[in-house]
């Protein structure tokens, strides 16, 4: 979906921090979210679709949806968090969008041609969930530098300092999905990775209670091992069978957190492991805890204890 916002209103900066993380964590948050991605990588998912991200990638998720954000292998990834209010917003889908891009185009083309004034809804913007910096990568990591001494500021001015610079970055993160519905490309998720790679991660989530081998993810979609494994390194920078296991250990550790009367031969029952013991040996390995001491730290767990360089507007 293509989500466009008229600039008739300024939107308002609510929060603005960095986080560092390697850990999953699942919300809905009352206000719209912008995400920039400094360092590393990590996979979001909403509504049933999951997005890779990368360093210099966008993500928007509009107010109330309800998202997982998972990591990549071990590593960490350094987000930049933005929520903010901003009426008016609209849905569309692409082709939607496409027309209406093109009549907003139209328009400003015709008053520009004329010598007239332009209208008070001139400034659009357009924004997928996945959009990409590009080139403007370094002045979004200056924008967000400033943004975060301003959040440490007490001066009656910086929630809007925050607010200018929140909206040149939606700016940036809108330039690139208006030129290519201008252009007619497909700017779609569906588009950015390969059907078949898509088949085998919804084939993964949903057979996550079995155990699932590299020969059996390959005959579920009809793929070879080399194309399989070449996917995932290229897109995801890890192994089939490695995402497989990191895939269940998130899971245990959701389970972990939020099933309290769940014992861990429970857990490793519900992923697929027969042998407890293996699955806690395979759970420490990953998260560099025993299924105990991350149940115990996860209870105990305060989110905001781990945001640095940051604090509320």
């Amino acid at each position: 979906m293509i989500y466009r916002f008229g600039l008739e209103s300024f939107p308002r900066a609510v929060r603005a921090y960095i986080v560092i993380r390697r850990t999953v964590w699942q919300v809905a948050d009352p206000y719209h979210i912008l995400m920039f991605i400094q360092k590393g990588g990590c996979r979001i998912e909403v509504e049933g679709k999951e997005f890779s991200l990368q360093e210099g990638d966008f993500f928007f998720l509009p107010a109330n949806t309800m998202y997982v954000r998972r990591p990549v292998g071990e590593e960490f990834c350094t987000i930049f968090y933005a929520h903010f209010l901003m009426p008016g917003g609209k849905i569309l889908n692409e082709d939607q969008a496409r027309q209406d891009a093109l009549e907003w185009k139209k328009e400003t083309d015709r008053q520009l041609m004329a010598g007239s004034q332009l209208g008070e809804q001139v400034g659009r913007l357009y924004l997928s969930n996945l959009m990409h910096a590009g080139e403007r990568k370094e002045k979004i990591n200056r924008m967000i530098a400033e943004c975060i001494e301003l959040a440490g500021s007490s001066r009656l001015t910086s929630q809007m300092q925050i607010s200018m610079r929140l909206l040149r970055m939606l700016m940036a993160a809108s330039y690139p999905v208006l030129d290519a519905l201008l252009r007619g490309d497909s700017i779609l998720y569906a588009e950015k990775i390969p059907e078949k790679m898509r088949q085998a991660i919804a084939y993964i989530h949903q057979h996550e209670s079995e155990k699932i081998s590299l020969t059996q993810l390959c005959d579920a979609c009809a793929i070879s091992k080399q194309q399989m494994i070449r996917y995932f390194k290229n897109h995801l920078n890890t192994t089939p069978t490695d995402y497989i296991i990191h895939h269940k250990m998130n899971r245990a550790r959701e389970l972990f957190a939020r099933a309290h009367g769940l014992s861990v031969k429970e857990i490793a029952g519900e992923l697929g492991y027969e042998d407890q013991c293996y699955f806690s040996r395979l759970f420490t390995k990953v998260t560099g805890e025993t299924p105990s001491d991350f149940r115990n730290r996860a209870v105990h767990f305060d989110e905001k204890k781990h945001i640095s360089g940051g604090e509320e507007i």
